[in-house]
């Protein structure tokens, strides 16, 4: 007995619907989406947020206001990473949630195939 389910990147993870983990980020999917979720810490807001989706491309990085000084420390989480499968950009969107300390990436597949991994990338 098998599974078709791919060995996703990190091992398998029971918890994350069908997907895994990868450097500052877990990850799930359906027949027609791949779901990122990103944690995210408290003080982050909307503008701090850059998230750009394209077909075969991927970039997501926030900012967060550094104490005590005057300037905000950037994290990407994927920085123009090659996704593992084609997208539909345009039906693809993000969300912020549980008062702004949850990022949720949502890739509508384009060929509704079972993911490996998010990206082709590190991680």
């Amino acid at each position: 007995l098998y599974s078709l389910k791919p060995e996703p990147e990190g091992g398998a993870d029971p918890d994350s619907r069908n997907g895994s983990h990868g450097p500052g980020y877990t990850w799930g999917q359906s027949p027609t989406e791949v779901m990122v979720y990103i944690r995210l810490p408290k003080g982050v807001a909307k503008d701090d947020i850059h998230c750009e989706i394209k077909p075969t491309i991927v970039s997501v990085s926030y900012a967060v206001a550094v104490p005590a000084k005057d300037k905000k420390r950037k994290t990407t989480i994927f920085e123009k990473d090659t996704l593992w499968k084609r997208v539909k950009s345009e039906e693809s969107f993000w969300v912020l949630e549980d008062d702004n300390t949850l990022l949720t990436i949502t890739l509508q597949k384009g060929d509704g195939q079972w993911w490996q991994c998010v990206t082709n990338g590190p991680g």
